[in-house]
């Protein structure tokens, strides 16, 4: 029987870039009898190495013939291609006996579908596959900063202390214990493959993300595995979290903002800090799980001692925002936004120069009757001019945001 190694995050705990590393080594991972199948499907901002998010597209919710999306509580059953990705699997489990699929969502999916975990048992039992489940554990206030930092960068206005109480609200998965005992109830404690995101613990000699989650299968960075890409998702410190935070108002913000992002990254950055008000308040949501976490250790990693992470807080400072240094680094990131955004113009004036020279080119190629051409060459211009139009656009609406800011 072959088994599916399903890789669920959690998220923060670099699941994108072990996607990426799994991509890039299929053939050596092959060779060994494992299989990393990129599937035939797309969505939007979903990488192809994300191979088993047809799994939590599956239970996403559908309109009805007015226009409202179901409550995820209505789902009975997975729908898409759901089950048609299954099948896929199945014929690669004629190959190979080891096949991972991963996507970090899952961690959620599984909590918000009450469907999610026994359909998928019963899905796989079917079609003759046996589940293994892999999930990193980061430590809960770590995780939560590092969470409210990515949804800043992306479109959250809410801040760290008011992040917190929504996790509670939701509530996000973070009894580790309870979460990991549900999935355990149905496929054995056995079948679920605990890691901790800490280095100090990482099993191999480089002791990496790569050479842990490789050892999982008994295998070594040395046997030839390769990291081809690194994936730079640097998140946003100090200042720039909340000048970003308070961006978050203008409209299209999300899908228009990647050179103010990276205007942002920027900015100078002087000390670690804790988003927490205090080392002893960050000790105290820690302590929050110390229970949960010690019975994980316990029962899913063998651990008498009952520690699941090792690593201290640390002493860090708590993140001050200040006016006076906001409204600083508010002007540095407005210079530094045009900047970029002239260098990016300069580069398009490049570019259409160069796309008017092969079109005269070839208009003198087919002389005459190249009034189609013409016409095109037209149109090209037009678009062209129309991008510097939204550019300008972009950086008017940005300068008066940050003049209000300003005169608050």
């Amino acid at each position: 029987m072959a088994t599916v190694y399903l890789h669920i995050g959690t998220p923060k705990t670099a699941t994108s870039s072990i996607q990426i590393f799994l991509g890039d080594n299929v053939e050596l991972l092959n060779e060994h009898g494992i299989a990393f199948p990129i599937l035939d499907y797309r969505w939007d901002f979903i990488r192809k190495q994300r191979n088993a998010h047809f799994l939590v597209q599956g239970w996403e919710p559908e309109e009805d013939e007015e226009g409202q999306e179901e409550e995820p509580e209505e789902r009975t059953e997975p729908t898409g291609s759901y089950y048609e990705a299954l099948d896929q699997i199945v014929e690669v489990a004629q190959e190979y006996d080891r096949i991972i699929l991963s996507d970090e969502v899952i961690w959620y999916s599984g909590t918000h579908y009450e469907r999610f975990w026994p359909q998928l048992k019963e899905d796989l039992a079917s079609r003759g596959l046996d589940l293994k489940v892999i999930v990193y554990l980061r430590r809960q206030d770590l995780f939560m900063q590092s969470r409210w930092k990515q949804h800043v960068k992306e479109k959250t206005k809410m801040t760290f202390t008011k992040f917190l109480e929504r996790a509670d609200e939701i509530p996000y998965p973070l009894d580790y214990y309870a979460y990991l005992n549900k999935i355990a109830d149905l496929f054995g404690t056995d079948s679920i493959i605990v890691r901790v995101f800490e280095r100090g613990q990482f099993a191999g000699e480089e002791h990496s993300v790569y050479s842990d989650f490789i050892d999982i299968f008994g295998l070594k960075m040395s046997d030839g595995f390769e990291i081809k890409e690194e994936i730079n998702n640097t998140a946003l410190e100090g200042n720039a979290l909340e000048i970003k935070r308070i961006m978050n108002d203008l409209p299209d913000i999300r899908e228009h903002s990647r050179t103010l992002r990276q205007a942002l990254g920027d900015l100078p950055y002087k000390e670690r800090t804790t988003m927490f008000e205090s080392v002893a308040a960050q000790q105290a949501y820690c302590d929050r799980f110390a229970e949960s976490n010690a019975l994980v250790a316990r029962e899913f990693l063998d651990r008498d001692d009952g520690v699941l992470f090792r690593d201290p807080i640390e002493d860090l400072p708590p993140q001050i925002f200040t006016d006076e240094a906001i409204f600083k680094d508010t002007i540095r990131t407005y210079a530094r936004t045009t900047q970029l955004l002239e260098e990016q113009v300069d580069n398009l004036k490049k570019e259409n120069k160069e796309l008017e020279k092969q079109s005269s080119e070839v208009f003198k190629l087919i002389g005459g009757s190249g009034e189609r051409l013409q016409s095109l060459e037209t149109e090209v211009r037009r678009l062209n001019h129309s991008r510097f139009i939204r550019f300008e656009r972009f950086c008017g609406r940005l300068k008066r945001r940050i003049l209000r800011q300003g005169d608050d």
